[in-house]
């Protein structure tokens, strides 16, 4: 191999790449939690 054909590839850290992740987001509820709804879900386990 000649030396300007180097199989090496060099890769930089962009500023972007080492930033935090942030935490986030809020609770997700799918519907209202109501008495008739937990008892549904506790018949299933009976």
């Amino acid at each position: 191999m000649s030396e300007n054909n180097l199989p090496i590839k060099l890769v930089l850290q962009k500023t972007s790449d080492i930033i935090k992740n942030s935490n986030g987001g809020s609770t997700k509820f799918f519907g209202e939690i109501t008495p008739q709804l937990k008892e549904e879900i506790t018949d299933k386990f009976e």
